[in-house]
């Protein structure tokens, strides 16, 4: 719960946030039977996601990691974009693929399948992550399976069809296409 500074307007709490820690939060504000999520109004630092942004803070010492910068010397994969048509859900979709710098048809990679995947390129840097890992050998590389829901909150959840899409239309599309 928060306190309020006698006399004033002014909430605060006290949270103990572990050392080189972030935490992202919104504050939910109620007036009568109506609540609100806000971000805190007194803190300009914000992450943004799909659904908005949210406020930021940071232990002492907190750092980005440094595989989420750009590396000048991390080679660049590359983005190839597909629309696959005859689906499970009865439309098309997209899929955006993350292929490693030095990609080869005459190699065999594994791949990762990454739901919400543009959200992930666009708010995580997902692309830069992954040429920072492989450049710093702790993955191997591979190729990368971005999709991009139509409505996440009933695509996912033992829907017939999402498992229907990724398993009788993504993965032999992306096995006819790249070498996995």
């Amino acid at each position: 719960p928060f306190h309020r500074v006698p006399d004033t307007d002014f909430w605060y709490i006290v949270i103990d946030l572990p050392p080189h820690s972030r935490m992202e939060y919104k504050l939910e504000v109620q007036h009568g039977d109506h609540k609100e999520w806000i971000r805190d109004p007194l803190n300009p630092h914000l992450a943004r996601d799909p659904f908005g942004a949210n406020s930021v803070c940071q232990g002492h010492g907190y750092e980005r990691p440094p595989w989420t910068h750009h590396n000048p010397e991390a080679r660049p994969g590359t983005l190839d974009h597909l629309v696959l048509h005859d689906t499970p859900f009865g439309d098309a979709r997209r899929v955006t693929v993350y292929l490693p710098a030095r990609f080869r048809q005459t190699r065999r990679y594994r791949l990762l399948v990454v739901h919400d995947g543009g959200d992930y390129l666009k708010y995580a840097s997902l692309q830069t992550v992954l040429d920072n890992l492989i450049h710093d050998l702790e993955v191997a590389p591979l190729v990368v399976a971005l999709t991009h829901p139509h409505d996440r909150l009933i695509e996912y959840p033992d829907h017939r069809a999402h498992a229907a899409f990724l398993v009788e239309t993504l993965l032999p599309a992306l096995e006819q296409r790249y070498p996995l």
